[in-house]
């Protein structure tokens, strides 16, 4: 009987073969396609809209539709990084280092898939599992992040994906397939360019260059030639003019001219000039003379007198000098009249040589400020930086722009900050700043070589003082934390949930199926969880599929933490469930969880189960015979619920639907606004200023972006605040 059924096997296999003679009909039972994921969105899509600077995901799927037992083997994956098109080529989408999770069984579990820094499918691809073998009715998927560069060229609006292609083999003959998905990726506010014109092409040293150019209104607009950069102002909506009058010694033959439109968080377009330009020198003439340096100036008078001031020569490279003792100084001006000036209030163990110069277009892409932090004003930002790069940062040292009228009242005084960008954590931190009273600069200390620049900033509170980025715990003790937290100390390993004002020990297992590993936040030591009463444990979430190692009774676990063992194998199937999301656990791993009745009936629903129709997508997750439906897949994914464990249903007859699941207590979210708000009972509970939030060790990385419409619907709870006022 035996070899009959094998010798069946093999006419079975013989008469599939014929049916995959070319690439068209073996797609139809083995498919492959690509989904696209941007902030906000509910689920996964064909299409996105996004724009400069924005980071989004993709994910790939790859499965095997075969009615019969017949494996796809030596299954490749293949994929390429998007693109987009620019006038001497093409350029790629940046891939997020360490970005790429697999998931081999569907079963919701995503596992890390370690990277180079480089997209791990360029190339050659990856096999679709540790074997390579798709077999009958199985899928995986991959997903990895990608960033847009902050400055596209001007006119893109779209970029270039195809998605994923899947070399397979069955039955020794070789077949390959595309992506049956038709997915675009739209970019959206990338400034238009409509005219870029200069005066003329060739310039001798007295020169003046005129440019011209049409775009957006409202923007931040500038022309880079080689290493002379030229800021232009907008003269009406939409129509920007500058000029530059070349000094003696400068020189640069046939060079690309580039304008650079920046909305006020530095992302945008870039456009080349048609025609390369050339600067030649002309006979006779000196360099400009740079003012020098006083030993001891009067910074207020000085800063106020606007004609000393504007005789403060524009240079590209800006103005480079020595900083030793207290009261010197190194000033720059740009072609907008903002003078930039950092000086130092006490004396050097040596001197330091300093440059300080408007921000070339590298430094301005490569600093990109979100809208939720601000915006700059006027274009304003300038870098210092060491003449040896192993330079100290001059103690002391105080930077000040010295503004227009029309720069002063471009944002309310009270707003108006000098922010740094930090590129240990990527991002723009706003300097308790002054104007003072009746004059025309603002100042800060400042700490640190880099990028400066002046914005209009929309957070609540007064940013850093100083340069403590990472925040500060205030005495021994953190505070109360909200209920909903997951807590634990660096000098041991059990992990606590806050909840009823108590703490809770969470199990392996309950940490598990319940909770993101990421949102525990590691406190100095266990004397900040010992000021709460201790609570009962957290085990496994309600709904998991259970088994012991070495016995084969599936028991599911009850809302009430007991054991629900079914009645048959038959009734486990029918319920839908998949082997493969069973947990396994260690011989006497259900000690404490007590038994309770039988599931004998397939269609019965339960606390914590669930469950969609096949005619909706809509998944509702049922609680004491009531059904929530759950508010997005986001906070599907963020509540560790496994797509495995959904039961399908015929249907819901009147169901008793009440509120959606909101995001589980503990999650930090935050909507366009720049308040961020942590989960606790339900309720959205705004944390008081930034510096609360870093003295409470809550984590950046950590927080969920949601629309305005999906956050309104939360209601807001009391103010959390750690730091006293």
């Amino acid at each position: 009987m035996q070899k009959i059924r094998i010798t069946a096997l093999f006419a079975l296999i013989a008469l599939l073969a014929p049916l995959f003679a070319n690439n068209a009909q073996a797609a139809s039972v083995i498919q492959t396609y690509g989904q696209v994921w941007s902030q906000g969105d509910a689920f996964w899509q064909d299409s996105i809209i996004v724009e400069p600077g924005e980071e989004f995901k993709i994910n790939l799927f790859a499965g095997n539709y075969v009615e019969l037992p017949i494996n796809a083997n030596n299954v490749i994956i293949i994929d390429n990084l998007p693109t987009y098109n620019t006038t001497s080529g093409t350029g790629v989408v940046n891939y997020v280092s360490g970005s790429t999770f697999y998931d081999y069984t569907q079963s919701g579990n995503w596992l890390g898939l370690s990277d180079d820094s480089t997209s791990p499918f360029d190339g050659s691809g990856l096999p679709v599992s540790s074997d390579g073998i798709l077999n009958p009715f199985e899928g995986v998927n991959y997903k990895y992040s990608v960033k847009i560069p902050n400055v596209l060229p001007a006119g893109i609006n779209n970029l270039n994906w195809s998605g994923p292609v899947l070399n397979f083999e069955f039955n020794g003959a070789q077949y390959s397939i595309t992506n049956n998905h038709t997915n675009t990726i739209t970019i959206q506010n990338l400034p238009s360019i409509s005219s870029f014109a200069f005066n003329k092409t060739s310039f001798v040293t007295g020169d003046t260059i005129s440019i011209s150019v049409t775009a957006n209104s409202g923007k931040q607009v500038h022309v880079e030639i080689g290493s002379i950069s030229i800021s232009l102002s907008e003269i009406n909506p939409g129509q920007y003019t500058g000029q530059y009058t070349i000094p003696n010694g400068v020189v640069a033959n046939n060079q690309t001219a580039t304008l650079y439109v920046f909305n006020s968080q530095n992302k945008g377009a870039y456009l080349n000039y048609g025609s390369l330009i050339t600067i030649g020198a002309s006979s006779g003439g000196t360099d400009p003379v740079i003012p020098p340096t006083p030993s001891s100036p009067s910074s207020a008078s000085f800063l106020g007198n606007t004609g000393t001031l504007m005789s403060i020569p524009v240079s590209a490279s800006g103005n480079t000098g020595y900083l030793e003792n207290a009261g010197d100084y190194l000033q720059t001006r740009t072609n907008n009249g903002v003078v930039a000036r950092i000086s130092i209030d006490s004396k050097q163990e040596q001197a330091i040589k300093v440059n300080i110069a408007e921000a070339n277009y590298t430094q301005r892409a490569s600093s990109p400020m979100n809208e939720e932090f601000g915006s700059i004003i006027e274009n304003i930002i300038f870098s210092i930086k060491p003449e040896n790069e192993n330079s100290v940062f001059p103690t002391d040292a105080t930077l000040y722009f010295v503004l227009q009228e029309n720069q002063l009242n471009a944002c309310d005084h009270e707003k108006m900050r000098i922010a740094y960008f930090s590129k240990k954590s990527n991002k723009w931190i706003a300097y308790y700043s002054e104007i003072p009273e009746n004059e025309n600069y603002i100042y800060a200390s400042v700490y640190d070589y880099g990028v400066y620049g002046l914005v209009c900033y929309s957070g609540n509170d007064e940013g850093y003082i100083g340069s403590n980025e990472d925040g500060t715990v205030q005495g021994s003790s953190i505070g109360t934390y909200p209920n909903g937290t997951l807590l634990k100390s660096v000098d041991n390993n059990d992990v606590w949930y806050i909840s009823g004002d108590q703490k809770h020990l969470v199990s392996p297992l309950g940490l598990q199926t319940r909770f993101d590993y990421k949102d525990i936040i590691t406190l100095p030591s266990t004397k900040q969880i010992d000021v709460y009463a201790r609570g009962s444990d957290v085990g496994i979430a309600p709904g998991i599929l259970v088994k012991e190692q070495g016995s084969t009774e599936v028991y599911r676990i009850s809302a009430n933490q007991g054991l629900q063992q079914f009645d048959s194998h038959e009734t486990l199937s029918k319920r839908g469930y998949k082997q493969l999301n069973i947990i396994e656990v260690g011989v006497g791993g259900l000690i404490n969880y007590p038994f309770e009745a039988l599931i004998s009936n397939p269609d019965r629903i339960y606390s914590g189960d669930l469950v969609k129709t096949s005619s909706s997508s809509s998944v509702y997750y049922v609680d004491q015979g009531v059904l929530y439906p759950i508010l997005s897949w986001d906070v599907f994914e963020k509540r560790m619920f496994n797509p495995g464990n959904i039961i399908n249903v015929k249907n819901i007859h009147s169901p008793n639907v009440k509120n959606v699941v909101y995001y589980p207590d503990g999650t930090l979210i935050k909507g366009k606004e720049s308040s961020v708000y942590v989960i606790s009972n339900g309720m959205r509970r705004p944390i008081r200023s930034f510096a609360d939030f870093k003295g409470m060790l809550y984590d950046e990385n950590n927080i969920v972006h949601v629309p305005n419409e999906i956050l309104e619907i939360i209601p807001v709870g009391r103010m959390i605040q750690l730091l006293a006022e």
